[in-house]
């Protein structure tokens, strides 16, 4: 049952809402996501077109994490010790909502309305409907402290989640069964497209989906996978490798290459077409540009009063 969130932390709220912590930037600038960087704790929008964009000044600080789909209209966020949903973030009156704990690692999985978030063993379905924010805790009863990913298909409202020396579960939100469909020692990155969902077996760099008859079967094999994504064009899946993103149509047939060493990660920016390839302080971000013709380009580290 979705019940709206009641508990709003006092010191959350105090900080979210000092004005130093929604810097403004250009209205007028192109932005094509926004991107948690963990040397500001802050979140910056990516700003200017694509291979010419800077990080802008963040419109939220202060943060250990922190996750915004345009879309949807508010951001997740972990400060201290709590999760907390904050609703129209570049408004000059955010409304910071608490929801959770935040210890360790933080996924979430956006779709147009709502995220999937896991966070000290915890699953919460976050979504707006118009302007109240509600949350609906869910309870797969999978391990609390041996899950590697998540991917959440609003469309079926299945929640994907991949647990170490378990393998891929697909938990059915509808009727609360988590069944376990691919067994894997090392399940990683998990995408799902075009009603079928991937997911990347990080020890033996294989990625595995289902069959017709909803049965594992090995999609490719490709050396030195670290991530996976689908292309928003629903036809494509992205791998991640050493020395480049490989581009693969759902038929396993490698369509095209993109040279690059930077690929680390295929973390999906909200509100955009971007993916995060790496993001290492001191050093330009390595982002991927998912549209008809994929592209690879940096943007600058921020650098305070020149961005």
């Amino acid at each position: 049952m979705i019940r709206p969130v009641a508990i709003i932390n006092a010191a959350i709220a105090a900080a979210l809402l000092a004005p130093a912590a929604f810097a403004q930037f250009a209205l007028d600038a192109p932005t094509g996501g926004y991107l948690y960087n963990p040397a500001t704790a802050a979140l910056h929008p990516i700003a200017g077109l694509t291979g010419a964009s800077t990080l802008a000044s963040p419109i939220l600080s202060g943060v250990q994490f922190a996750s915004y789909s345009p879309s949807a209209g508010f951001a997740i966020i972990a400060r201290g010790e709590r999760l907390a949903a904050v609703s129209n973030p570049r408004s000059p009156d955010p409304q910071p909502l608490e929801f959770g704990a935040a210890a360790g690692q933080v996924l979430t999985s956006w779709a147009r309305r709502s995220v999937a978030v896991y966070s000290a063993g915890a699953f919460t379905l976050v979504s707006r409907t118009g302007d109240a924010i509600d949350t609906t805790p869910l309870a797969p009863g999978l391990p609390p402290n041996d899950v590697t990913s998540i991917d959440y298909d609003d469309s079926t409202r299945h929640l994907y989640i991949a647990v170490t020396g378990q393998g891929l579960y697909d938990f059915n939100i509808a009727d609360g069964a988590a069944r376990l469909v691919i067994p894997l020692d090392s399940p990683a990155a998990i995408a799902h497209t075009a009603g079928r969902v991937f997911v990347l077996d990080s020890k033996t760099s294989t990625i595995w989906t289902l069959d017709a008859a909803q049965r594992p079967a090995i999609f490719i094999t490709e050396p030195g996978i670290r991530s996976i994504a689908a292309a928003a064009s629903g036809k494509a899946i992205y791998t991640a490798a050493p020395n480049r993103i490989a581009i693969y149509d759902l038929a396993a047939t490698l369509t095209a290459e993109l040279p690059t060493t930077a690929a680390t990660s295929l973390e999906s920016i909200p509100g955009g077409t971007l993916f995060l390839l790496n993001q290492t302080p001191g050093h330009p971000v390595w982002l991927l540009d998912d549209t008809e013709s994929p592209t690879i380009f940096f943007v600058p580290p921020f650098q305070e009063g020149t961005n």
